[in-house]
């Protein structure tokens, strides 16, 4: 894995790491994992987030499904969902995959986005992006068998929870790891072990740290204005992008 905002420090040795923690179950996630694996971590992993999720895996042939009728943008999420259930049930009804279904919404994202309101947007973060990433952000046919292969083998686990607390404890020497967390990820709770590393992969985070703290870095001039979301600062409305 190249360099990314979510890469495991190259300070530490996976080979000596016993177990990690990934916060955030979307695509960086799985590059986190992936470079771990591939720099010698040979023990266990527990992702945590909110429900659970991880993304799902691109057909091995894609076969598009009415590409040139773009689906007409609905007003909200409540309108969105049943709009794509309606074009899922007749998809399958006409053999086309569900993934079909999504590539369509593709070219007029951005634009359905930009046409809901302020109230609208939240709706639809608080309760339907969770699903929308796992089904519009895929994996790789030949990474996602990874990704099976380790729940399989009981080298990964994915469970739904929230993170209560973390502690920074002495560093490992052999590892260079020093982190500890408390968690609540339901019946397996890992609030009495210690974890040799903790990583997020999940970019808001770092957004709503910088709303809470108002870090320079993260309130340029140029952004003035926190976004309605509340997941970061809004763009000047015209401007060099």
């Amino acid at each position: 894995m190249g360099a990314t905002a979510f890469a495991p420090d190259r300070g530490l040795n996976p080979a000596a790491l016993g177990n990690v923690i990934i916060v955030g179950s979307g695509l960086s996630m799985v590059d986190t994992l992936l470079d771990l694996r591939a720099r010698g971590f040979g023990g266990s992993a527990l992702e945590i987030s909110r429900h659970g999720l991880y993304p799902k895996a691109h057909a091995a042939e894609r076969r598009p499904w009415r590409m040139d009728e773009p689906p007409a943008p609905p007003a909200g999420a409540r309108e969105g969902l049943p709009l794509v259930r309606r074009l899922l049930r007749e998809a399958a009804a006409e053999g086309a995959d569900w993934r079909a279904v999504i590539d369509r919404f593709r070219p007029v994202t951005q634009e359905i986005w930009a046409g809901w309101s302020e109230r609208e947007q939240p709706r639809f973060l608080r309760h339907l992006r969770p699903y929308w990433d796992v089904h519009r952000h895929r994996l790789p046919p030949n990474t996602a068998a990874t990704l099976q292969a380790e729940l399989a083998a009981g080298t990964l686990q994915i469970q739904a929870g929230r993170v209560l607390d973390m502690a920074v404890g002495e560093r490992d020497t052999a590892s260079g790891a020093r982190h500890r967390i408390l968690a609540s990820p339901g019946a397996a709770s890992p609030k009495s072990k210690r974890w040799g590393q903790i990583w997020w992969s999940i970019a808001p985070v770092i957004f709503r740290r910088c709303r809470r703290r108002r870090l320079p870095l993260c309130w340029p001039r140029a952004w003035p204005k926190r976004m309605p979301t509340a997941w970061g600062c809004a763009p000047p409305p015209m401007g060099p992008w």
